[in-house]
């Protein structure tokens, strides 16, 4: 796709500037731009690879990002990813949180297995 073909303003204004992927932040004047944290993209919603279309309708902004993670994904599948890493995340944050109880409570329990009150 040329980024002549649409105008990229139609192209960002579709979604309200977010990223068609994570619904996050982007920056119009960030396009193209890999170091910027709202730097977008416009990705192909049914990717090529899959039959999808340089049509405008195929077009939406996203992070570069979530753009270059989703290669051939479809969105549905690629939300998938994000919905999972998220539980991952989420799990382990929960079991650290867990350990972090589990040492305070061996702690006080050595402290007053010497007698000394917490």
């Amino acid at each position: 796709m040329r980024n002549n073909d649409f105008e990229l303003s139609d192209i960002f204004d579709k979604t309200g500037g977010k990223c068609h992927l994570c619904k996050g932040r982007l920056t119009y004047g960030a396009y193209g731009k890999l170091n910027h944290s709202r730097g977008w993209e416009v990705d192909h919603s049914k990717p090529k690879a899959r039959g999808g279309t340089d049509s405008f309708r195929n077009l939406k902004p996203a992070h570069i990002t979530c753009n270059r993670q989703k290669g051939a994904m479809t969105n549905s599948e690629y939300r998938k990813t994000l919905a999972e890493t998220s539980l991952v995340e989420d799990i382990f944050k929960f079991l650290c949180f867990m350990a972090v109880i589990f040492i305070a409570m061996r702690a006080i329990e050595s402290l007053k297995n010497r007698g000394i009150e917490a």
